[in-house]
């Protein structure tokens, strides 16, 4: 088996095909990993996500770590991965909002829904936010055979 680094074409493709991308956040002596869907959008990972732990640690230490990969779909053996660190922000431009909100929502066509109405109603009460991670560094690599 052979590491190799990916091409900007093949990160592109991989940031296409996968919808689950895991963040690792450390603040105040905790670290906590967590995985949300996601969208690749001008030069950044976009979320929708909710307040809670995540966005308490990211108010303490914005700085992040982030992963997306095929194994789920490629197995161990044979993948894809994106590695890197950014600024975790929370969307407040309402252009950007209105730019993003509908790319996230067709995204995920195949959310349940039970889901869709538990988001709704965390969105009715405020507590629905979109999240935007600038990457600082990024590494794409793959496993292939040699």
């Amino acid at each position: 088996m052979a590491f190799k680094q990916m091409s900007e074409t093949e990160v592109d493709d991989l940031f296409s095909m996968e919808r689950v991308m895991r963040i690792g956040f450390e603040a105040n002596g905790e670290r906590y990993l967590v995985p949300l869907g996601f969208i690749w959008h001008g030069g950044a990972l976009y979320a929708m996500t909710t307040h809670g732990r995540k966005t308490g640690m990211a108010a303490a230490n914005p700085q992040v770590s982030f992963q997306i990969d095929t194994s789920a779909r490629t197995s161990i053996f044979s993948w894809h991965s994106i590695s890197g660190e950014g600024t975790f922000e929370i969307v407040t431009d309402s252009k950007e909002l209105e730019a993003i909100a509908p790319l996230l929502v067709a995204r995920f066509p195949d959310m349940p829904d039970w889901m869709q109405a538990e988001y709704a109603e965390k969105q009715e009460q405020g507590h629905v936010v979109f999240v935007r991670i600038r990457p600082s560094q990024m590494t794409g690599r793959k496993s292939e055979p040699a």
